[in-house]
């Protein structure tokens, strides 16, 4: 991933549809896109006009006085293309079927292709936004595919659509994101841009999915004694915040529990006892299915924390087995139910962060990626992948781990254009 994206505190949002004029510029061809980070005159002149906009000449000058007080004089505003997937990712298309035991964080329909960072550096502060878009597979979604009859062809058209939706990483005040808002929509017709919120399901299955992706690789390729340190150094403390709602407890907003990565390797090491445990057949199965793994994990995490603190943490819980749900079932009656037009309830408790030594996300909508995470693996085959390792670390197992991340990120969001369209 593009250390442009690390090190910074991100606010996502969610672009539900881009325009092609929009769409033009992150997918510039070849000839106008010599290198992954390139400029052109046309970057040029967006980047001359976006610092004009951000001049208002109705605001009074007192906030004007106050703004240059806080952040200093803007030094330069720059538009660059980016790729924020690594060199030798390839699209979902024309990827090679990955081996059984490969659990790498990754989504089969989606892969990261093309990236425009707007960079707005004063004296004192750097403001940046980063937008996003994807490249789909041919093939309908298969969320799409299992969905409600009535919405099936309607979904898996907007699947099939590529860079359909973007996302837009945020690191700004909110003058300066409101003048960038206006921007896009004057610019490129932009209609809608609005805060993306992460469900606690995608926090916890993107946490499992992100220790099995390092765990998977590292074993294959370090020592029995090195991989605790490998992955103490690359995850460190795992912090997992849990909300309540009001009616559970008025006094308790928040509760923090801390979990070693000895401990988290712990639990996956018990994971894969009790999948040794069971015939081959069952092993087989349970390691094909990318989900039954991911709750495997998150299973026998849960466990583990109960056993010591006594807390049943929601890390294993999904959409299928949440009460909550307003899905029609064999005991409900279809006409008593609002799941078209009233969105699920919230849990009383809930996963609402998760903080580690190489990532930070939050169901608001908040993500930061930490580059000396990265570092570690860069330029070491013996702590990434062992094939065809690059310089620049395009094979490192932590960035393509971060990667995958943020392709759930964008995965999100156009699940839930699909659930209100």
């Amino acid at each position: 991933m593009n250390d442009s994206l690390y090190d910074t505190s991100w606010v996502l949002y969610s672009i539900p549809s881009l325009t092609t004029s929009l769409h033009s510029l992150l997918s510039a061809p070849p000839s106008t896109s010599l290198s992954p980070r390139s400029r052109s005159s046309i970057l040029d002149k967006h980047a001359a006009d976006f610092q004009n906009s951000l001049v208002d000449r109705d605001r009074p000058r007192y906030e004007d006085e106050e703004e240059r007080e806080k952040l200093g004089a803007l030094r330069a505003v720059s538009w660059t293309r980016f790729a924020p997937a690594s060199p030798d990712a390839t699209p979902p298309s024309r990827k090679q079927k990955r081996k059984r035991n490969d659990t790498t964080l990754d989504d089969s329909d989606i892969a990261l292709e093309r990236g425009l960072l707007v960079s707005l550096v004063y004296d004192k502060r750097t403001y940046k936004f980063a937008v996003i878009s994807a490249q789909r597979d041919g093939n309908p979604n298969k969320r799409a595919r299992t969905s409600a009859s009535s919405a099936s062809s309607t979904s898996s058209r907007m699947a099939n659509k590529p860079n359909n939706t973007a996302i837009v990483l945020a690191k700004a005040s909110p003058t300066v994101l409101k003048v960038f808002q206006a921007y896009l929509s004057e610019t490129f017709a932009i209609q809608d841009m609005h805060a993306l919120k992460l469900p606690p399901t995608l926090l916890t299955s993107t946490l499992a999915k992100y220790i099995s992706s390092i765990h998977t690789v590292l074993s294959r390729t370090t020592s029995e004694r090195q991989l605790p340190l490998d992955i103490k150094a690359i995850l460190g403390m795992l912090r997992l915040s849990v909300s309540f709602s009001a009616p559970i407890a008025p006094s308790l907003k928040m509760l923090d529990v801390e979990v070693p990565s000895e401990s988290v390797l712990v639990a996956f090491r018990n994971l894969e006892a009790e999948q040794d445990s069971q015939d081959s057949g069952r092993q087989t199965q349970v390691r094909v299915a990318g989900d039954t793994t991911t709750q495997g994990i998150l299973e026998v995490l849960s466990k583990w924390i109960h056993e010591r603190t006594g807390l049943k943490l929601p890390l294993a819980q999904n959409e299928k087995s949440n009460p909550t749900a307003t899905e029609p079932t064999n005991n409900t009656n279809p006409e008593t139910t609002t799941s078209a037009t009233q969105p699920p309830l919230e849990p009383p408790m809930r996963i609402s962060r998760i903080l580690c030594a190489a990532y930070a996300i939050s169901s608001e909508g908040r993500l930061k990626f930490s580059l000396k995470a990265a570092q570690t693996c860069d330029n070491d085959p013996s702590r990434g992948d062992s094939e065809n390792t690059a310089p620049d670390g395009s094979s490192n197992v932590v960035r393509k781990a971060n990667e995958a991340l943020l392709a759930a990120a964008l995965c999100e969001a156009n699940r839930q254009l699909m659930e209100d369209s």
